[in-house]
């Protein structure tokens, strides 16, 4: 009787949410009818878990009978307990009440935003529900109040020697610089700022340009001037006026058109500028072939291009819980490590099997540090590639992607598998992973 009687918002893990999309009067009038409904329960429930296993999103997906979940940890998704449908109609009423969105509609596409505290850490939620063929499916992004900023390529995590080459060009010769990442959230955004934050910007003055719906995160030292594709506009709109103001570096986030990219490889040759842009390729071949799309004059563009730098996030093993072992001779020479070099690889903590004599044993607790998932955070496997005359001439008389890796390589590139295999060698992350990122 007792437990009866205690409110539904006084159950479950001590999460407390703040509702959010109406006037100040409707947000406490949802707060109050969501914290009455015992569907408050295991919205607490999921998103304490999420929470605790530091997942950065939450996926429901709804069927006729129950509600999968699935967390998505350092970039991979992993399924959980599935809900019944009924809890799961539950909590969904709840989440959408202190969104201030519509509960009855579960066919279109409703977006809004909450707020959410366990203990001493607080999130911001980004709410996106859409009707499904088979219910409806649901992605909430928890974001930290304070979110770690990557603003160096020392950061992300490429290696002193790369960062020291991609320097050097960046703060001495005028050109073409491009970074690149995998499409479908693979750290563009992150080696873009990483990029532009490697750059010296005390030094020299340097302009922005960017579409009004598609801002980046703001950067120091870097002035930004928008322009609204709606309209019609483009990066050429703002070219020629910006250029009145003499700039010294252009950087541009994305070049979209044939005549922008004639424009900045013009300047590049006449106003001797450095001029940033990046791509969306799976590694740097790829992105040079993608703005070779655009139709520049190749021979041009192969003159302009400076460093193209590509990278892959990758997931780090657990330093408390990683597990070593010696690796056999054959798979060190697989992975081109010469013998002796290193007495030992690393791998994801696997449990001890179950003792047969006593099969009523406990297994033991998870890894407090990685939660049970045998990786914690992630870095980045960089790929930097600086044009030799052969690459260029490969550019210009055989644009083509293996032909390109190929004459790279010759040039002295290290590529993305090689330096995976260096982090695998480090004991940073394992060969699984390293299989995983590259497919």
């Amino acid at each position: 009787m007792a437990a009866e009687e205690t409110p539904p918002h006084m159950l479950g893990p001590p999460v407390e949410f703040v509702a959010k999309g109406g006037s100040d009067s409707e947000n406490q009038a949802n707060l109050i009818q969501a914290r009455q409904s015992m569907g408050i329960v295991p919205a607490k429930e999921v998103l304490a878990d999420a929470m605790w296993r530091r997942s950065n999103r939450i996926l429901l997906d709804y069927t006729r009978d129950s509600v999968a979940v699935r967390f998505e940890i350092d970039g991979v998704w992993h399924p959980l307990n599935p809900l019944d449908r009924e809890r799961g109609d539950m909590m969904l009423a709840v989440l959408k009440k202190i969104t201030n969105l519509n509960i009855a509609d579960r066919r279109s596409k409703q977006t809004g935003q909450f707020a959410a505290s366990l203990n001493a850490t607080k999130i911001t939620c980004n709410f996106t529900s859409q009707g499904t063929k088979t219910g409806e499916r649901v992605v909430i992004e928890l974001v930290p109040k304070k979110r770690p900023s990557i603003s160096s390529f020392e950061k992300l995590g490429m290696r002193e020697r790369l960062v020291e080459k991609f320097k050097e060009l960046a703060n001495q010769k005028p050109g073409l610089f491009v970074a690149s990442a995998p499409p479908n959230r693979g750290g563009l955004s992150t080696t873009w700022q990483s990029m532009i934050g490697s750059t010296d910007r005390f030094m020299y003055d340097c302009l922005g340009i960017e579409e009004a719906s598609h801002r980046e995160a703001e950067i120091e030292n870097v002035d930004v001037l928008t322009y609204d594709a709606t309209q019609g506009e483009s990066t050429m709109t703002l070219l020629e006026g910006i250029m009145l103001k003499q700039p010294d570096v252009l950087v541009i986030p994305e070049i979209a058109d044939k005549a922008s990219l004639d424009t900045v490889l013009e300047l590049i040759q006449t106003e001797n500028l450095r001029i940033f842009t990046s791509v969306r390729a799976k590694d740097s071949a790829e992105a040079i072939l993608r703005l070779l799309m655009l139709k520049p004059d190749a021979k041009q563009f192969a003159e302009a291009l400076q460093c193209v730098v590509n990278s892959r996030l990758i997931r780090k093993l657990c330093s408390v819980c990683r597990q070593p072992y010696q690796p056999p001779p054959q798979l060190l020479q697989k992975l081109g490590i010469p013998a002796g070099k290193i007495n030992v690889l690393y791998r994801q903590y696997q449990p001890p099997p179950p003792d047969p004599e006593n099969p009523q044993q406990e297994p033991p607790p998870p890894c407090q540090s990685c939660r049970g998932m045998g990786y914690r955070g992630q870095t980045a496997i960089c790929e930097v590639v600086v044009p030799d005359d052969g690459l260029r001439q490969a550019i210009v008389k055989r644009p083509q992607l293996e032909a390109l890796r190929q004459t790279a390589k010759q040039a002295g590139n290290h590529a993305l598998q090689e330096e995976g295999i260096l982090l695998v060698a480090q004991g940073v992350t394992s060969i699984n992973e390293l299989q995983r990122v590259m497919k």
